[in-house]
């Protein structure tokens, strides 16, 4: 497998992610706009449309928590293949570089990657230098 090709991989990751959390936010606009909608109760006559409008949007509903299921399925099985791959680094570093770009902070609520450039001022090494190791890192990993 190529460079190119586990880049991608690892960057499927990210992308996953970030649509999950755009489809939760989706998700949330929804619901609020549910709960937010009263039916008229007083028997008068009313345009019609208000049943369905609300019906409408709990199938939205329905379909949209589907999707985030599917794609928190999805999220779940890159994010083993990759820490797999991580474990079986050889060298801390690498793995620790790796997993800090493309997974983000373990202790972090929201899997916050970091560029290169942060990684090299939280560990202490030059940047040359951790493009180096990440170089190394990549070539190492089997995805």
């Amino acid at each position: 497998m190529t460079i190119k090709e586990k880049k991608r991989i690892l960057n499927n990751f990210i992308e996953t992610e970030n649509r999950v959390k755009e489809l939760e936010q989706e998700l949330e606009k929804l619901w609020s706009r549910a709960t937010s909608a009263s039916p008229n109760l007083d028997g008068l006559p009313r345009g019609s449309g208000g049943v369905d409008k609300i019906q409408s949007v709990v199938e939205r509903i329905e379909k949209l928590v589907k999707l985030i299921d599917d794609e928190r399925d999805e999220l779940a099985a890159v994010q083993y293949r990759i820490m797999s791959a991580i474990r079986k680094l050889p060298d801390i570093t690498e793995r620790r570089i790796i997993h800090l770009k493309y997974i983000g902070e373990a202790d972090s609520k929201y899997h916050r990657t970091m560029p290169l450039w942060k990684i090299a001022n939280k560990l202490g090494y030059s940047h040359d230098r951790i493009r180096h190791i990440h170089s190394a890192a990549l070539l190492h990993l089997e995805l």
